[in-house]
């Protein structure tokens, strides 16, 4: 069991531009808070009318929650529509983006696991 319980609100975290042009803040990633977990955990958003670049992760899945706003994501060659309280399970080596076609932020919660490392993060 970690030591003691870890707590952080959003508005204190770093915004970074990700590496597929989300805006992300990482919440919790298990070597840079030093707890036993085998996943990271991001909270992202993309404006309207903007997009991620299209990528994959090379040793790690993803599980994408949507918290708001909508548009389409797209995984290896497939679309699926994007509304809050979707979820979805990318494999990976899949390939995929998101488009946000709304007038909103999309807000939503990745999941990687294992944890994301940029050494395994492909750009297309």
């Amino acid at each position: 069991m970690d030591s003691k319980p870890i707590t952080k609100h959003i508005e204190d975290l770093n915004e970074i531009i990700a590496g597929d042009k989300c805006f992300l803040r990482e919440l919790f990633h298990p070597d840079r808070d030093k707890i036993k977990t085998n996943f990271s955990l991001a909270y992202a958003h993309i404006k309207p009318g903007g997009k991620s670049v299209e990528h994959f992760l090379d040793k790690q899945s993803e599980t994408y929650y949507i918290i708001s706003g909508y548009g389409t994501m797209f995984i290896d060659g497939m679309s699926f529509k994007v509304k809050a309280g979707n979820s979805y399970y990318i494999p990976a080596g899949c390939r995929q983006w998101l488009v946000n076609e709304g007038d909103a932020i999309i807000d939503f919660l990745v999941i990687v696991d294992p944890p994301w490392r940029k050494e395994d993060e492909i750009i297309i």
